[in-house]
């Protein structure tokens, strides 16, 4: 096989453009889509009175004075553990056993074993 140049022909310079970059068009810039709370652009209505920053509970609630409330401690007191324990468990009163199942392979040995005769006959 012969190369394509040889030592005497003159070489040109390696290309720097990859096809990444000869075939790249940058896109449009989007333009962002508005957020609810953004203001319209060159619309504002101003408002027709003051502002009021009353609320309807600040108005009507009256705070009654009452007595401080007191603070709760639990009074310590330790378990009983005397008596005997049945090791009964929710688990083990309520399960209910559904049966074995067996796998199409041990049902076969199975009756394979039945089927065969109890004393192996012998060819004399």
């Amino acid at each position: 096989m012969k190369a394509t140049l040889s030592m005497n022909d003159k070489q040109l310079p390696m290309e720097n453009v990859s096809m990444s970059r000869f075939h790249f068009k940058p896109y449009e810039s989007m333009k962002p889509k508005r957020q609810y709370s953004d203001p319209m652009p060159d619309i504002y209505v101003p408002p027709l009175e003051k502002f009021s920053g009353a609320t309807t509970t600040g108005d009507t609630y009256k705070g009654q004075p009452g007595p401080r409330a007191r603070a709760y401690i639990p009074e310590i007191r330790m378990l009983n553990r005397t008596g005997e324990h049945d090791h009964r468990t929710n688990y083990r009163v309520d399960y209910h056993p559904h049966g074995l199942t067996l796998c199409a392979a041990k049902a076969f040995a199975i009756a394979q074993k039945k089927q065969k005769p109890a004393t192996p006959v012998t060819a004399q």
